[in-house]
């Protein structure tokens, strides 16, 4: 509506005036929505003037963050007959009818007005703002996890990311996550068949899974117990400290291994069994064909 001239935009202004405007009993649930979502993140927008900007007159923030009528105290506004700012600069100027009261002429003629033609509506002072942008802001109040750098990490395949990821926040359906959903399932591992299956379980408390991982990656036999995914990942960053390329290889390869013993878990429900070792060796041929096309992970390839 104030950045991008577009039908739509114009179509939108005219209608509505602005999304800071108090909604009507008839305005459409869209708009509604809209201006509901402008009144939350109203303070990360701020307005500049520009000669040809669809500002508010009465609605908008324009005045130093807060309407004229908040920023003037009270005083009536019923002089302002045009709904825009633009409808009040001539060539750079301010412009006023006479019916509008020299205070309110004093106020506004104070604010500066852009020379050239530009976004009015910045995003936290940002003209150009991204959708990350948003994104972030949208999930500010949520605190971030430590591990979020070892899921989403350079070089990384989205759809092992994400498998991941769900892995640590419980959202993979293991037996006892089903169970809890009065879902009746066998409870043990369908990789050993010899302990209740668990996220910490498969992943890497299990016989199977912990065979291919020690296979791929010795050092995990360090451990005095078998390691979860975090305490991999934390190992891991020590581990490789000095070496950002070599760590973002070896989360890669976790990575890779978590999805894959996923996988291989849920075809077992299709009698289709895959060994330790068989599973261990598709793992290094993915990782081989993905990690071949990146020269940084030469030296890398020749140690696995």
């Amino acid at each position: 509506m104030y950045n991008c001239p577009s039908p739509l935009s114009t179509w939108l202004s005219a209608h509505y005036t602005s999304p800071w405007k108090p909604t009507a009993h008839k305005d459409s649930k869209f708009w509604k929505n809209v201006c509901k979502t402008a009144a939350i993140i109203k303070r990360n927008f701020k307005f500049v003037i520009t000669p040809n900007a669809p500002i508010s007159v009465r609605w908008d923030h324009w005045c130093c963050n807060i309407t004229l009528a908040e920023y003037v105290g009270g005083i009536s506004l019923d002089s302002f007959i045009f709904p825009y700012l633009k409808d009040y600069i001539s060539n750079n100027n301010w412009v006023f009818n006479i019916n509008i009261p020299h205070t309110l002429k004093n106020v506004v003629s104070n604010f500066k007005i852009l020379e050239s033609e530009g976004s009015c509506l910045l995003w936290k002072n940002c003209a150009h703002p991204k959708f990350r942008d948003y994104i972030k802001d949208f999930y500010s109040d949520l605190p971030d996890k430590n591990w979020h750098n070892f899921v989403w990490h350079k070089k990384g395949l989205l759809k092992h990311s994400v498998y991941v990821w769900l892995a640590l926040v419980g959202g993979l359906k293991t037996q006892d996550a089903l169970r809890l959903r009065n879902i009746n399932v066998p409870v043990n591992c369908s990789l050993c068949f010899s302990a209740l299956e668990t996220i910490n379980h498969i992943f890497f408390d299990c016989p199977y899974s912990f065979t291919i991982l020690s296979s791929i990656i010795p050092g995990s036999k360090n451990f005095l117990l078998r390691p979860t995914i975090l305490q991999l990942f934390h190992w891991m960053e020590i581990e490789f400290s000095g070496s950002p390329n070599t760590l973002n290889f070896y989360l890669m390869v976790i990575c890779t291994l978590i999805y894959h013993i996923w996988r291989e878990r849920n075809r077992r429900f299709d009698s289709d069994v895959r060994s330790a070792s068989s599973l261990k060796y598709y793992v290094k041929k993915v990782v081989f064909s993905r990690a071949s096309k990146w020269r940084i992970f030469d030296e890398q390839l020749e140690k696995f």
